[in-house]
């Protein structure tokens, strides 16, 4: 017994020793809505960064973390551009981020789908 000493719940323990790990890949991005905390007019820059189990989408305003054990599925929108839709539950209700990785969609989306597994 610890008297008088607080002890940290586990799942704290672990969500800090996830940020002290470092990313396993960074990649610049255009976050483009899709998550309802975070609408956007338009396409804004990010950066996308991918950790052991999580992944984060952060950009001037925000900063979204997702787990993989959280994603459902991760799909191509097709318009004039390919995007890459993110569906999960974020513990309240489902979300989509879209997300347009330009020129690197074919090496950076398959990263997102064998971390998922």
């Amino acid at each position: 017994m610890n008297f008088g000493r607080k002890e940290k719940p586990n799942a704290i323990i672990d969500i800090e020793r996830e940020e002290l790990q470092k990313p396993e890949f960074k990649f610049d991005a255009k976050y483009c809505g899709g998550h309802k905390a975070f609408p956007v007019r338009k396409e804004i820059k990010a950066k996308f960064t991918v950790f052991p189990k999580r992944m984060e989408i952060t950009t001037d305003t925000f900063l979204l973390p997702i787990r993989f054990d959280q994603v459902r599925d991760i799909r191509n929108l097709h318009q004039k551009k390919i995007y890459t839709v993110i569906e999960y539950n974020d513990g309240v209700e489902e979300q989509s981020p879209i997300l347009d990785f330009g020129k690197h969609l074919e090496k950076e989306q398959p990263i997102i789908y064998q971390k998922k597994l």
